[in-house]
């Protein structure tokens, strides 16, 4: 994989159920080849919703976290390929900041321009 250099940097607020429906909009968006960096808080994969329910009354963002099995099974469903969830620290226990990188294959087909044009494979 290429070194990652952030193009257009934006906030990531959405709430758990929203989070597959925002990675399938950026695969949509993206060109082939295209690839995403998202930093998010991650729980760890043991740590289940009602115990980050919990954690978020200290910890605001955490309620809202996919733990890393959830976010490489969101992007695989959204089409995307070379998927990695990094944790760089803790920010609660059992709760990580994470950088979270993903590929849109080249053989993926483009979405149509504004106007309507162009090719879905």
């Amino acid at each position: 994989m290429r070194p990652w250099r952030p193009r257009r940097p934006g906030k990531w607020r959405t709430s758990p159920t929203d989070k597959p429906a925002a990675l399938r909009e950026m695969f949509r968006v993206l060109k082939p080849g295209g690839r995403i960096g998202v930093s998010d808080v991650v729980a760890e994969d043991h740590v289940g919703a009602a115990a980050r329910a919990r954690l978020g009354s200290r910890v605001g963002c955490v309620a809202g976290a996919l733990s890393r099995a959830e976010y490489l099974e969101g992007l695989a469903c959204a089409g995307f390929a070379e998927a990695e969830v990094v944790y760089t620290h803790e920010v609660a226990p059992e709760m990580h900041a994470a950088t979270v990188r993903a590929v849109k294959p080249q053989s993926a087909g483009r979405a149509p321009n504004r106007n309507g044009a162009g090719s879905i494979v």
